[in-house]
């Protein structure tokens, strides 16, 4: 709001929101689930092309066990700047 930026808030199930937003540039969320079950329920969003900014504990080497992860996403992480030991996974889907 204070930077005047076209976005869209949707407080609402990413399951009921996914489809009905057909193409978006950017999904986020914070403390909904562990990475391979977040980028499941992102997937039809990530598909159509957008980026994953998701926040992660210090737990994420746990989280990434799932081999098939780096098979279908590009991930990159960077450390959080509110939080130590945090950081923000950057999610892609590959081939989009």
């Amino acid at each position: 709001r204070d930077l005047a930026l076209p976005c869209a808030v949707r407080a609402e199930r990413i399951e009921t929101a996914a489809p009905a937003l057909g193409r978006c540039d950017v999904v986020t969320a914070r403390a909904l689930a562990p990475l391979p079950a977040l980028l499941e329920l992102a997937a039809p969003l990530l598909k159509t092309g957008a980026l994953g900014l998701f926040m992660k504990g210090e737990r994420l080497e746990a989280e990434l066990t799932d081999s098939s992860l780096a098979d279908r996403y590009d991930l990159v992480t960077e450390p959080s700047r509110t939080q130590a030991g945090a950081v923000i996974v950057k999610a892609r889907a590959k081939g989009v």
